[in-house]
């Protein structure tokens, strides 16, 4: 069944955020977003997202939820980058990314530090 709601690139950027701290992610570590790509296609929710880390350090923050399941069916990877490596490709269960720089309205929901 389709999301009641409009879901906008700031919920799956929550909503990831939530699950990657269960992976040891820290937000307050979080210096910024870099990147962003989200889909919202019938009953498939996805984002992904570039994080910029101390010590220049980036990592790929990707969520994804299918809401044809009874029981909720989210999925999350986070994989650290390479200095190489610009814009990753989604998992394989996922259409191709157009990435957008396009963050500052999800940088304003990253915790306060100072």
């Amino acid at each position: 069944m389709a999301a009641s709601q409009p879901v906008t690139d700031i919920h799956l950027f929550m909503r990831a955020l939530a699950l990657a701290v269960t992976r040891g992610l820290a937000p307050r570590d979080i210096q910024c977003v870099e990147a962003r790509w989200t889909l919202t296609h019938g009953d498939l929710l996805a984002g992904g997202f570039i994080l910029a880390l101390p010590e220049r350090r980036r990592v790929y923050l990707e969520y994804s939820r299918d809401e044809t399941r009874p029981a909720l069916a989210e999925h999350i990877a986070l994989e650290p980058l390479d200095a190489a490596t610009l814009y990753p490709r989604p998992s394989p269960h996922l259409p191709p990314a157009r990435w957008s720089t396009r963050v500052g309205h999800l940088n304003l929901r990253l915790p306060k530090v100072g």
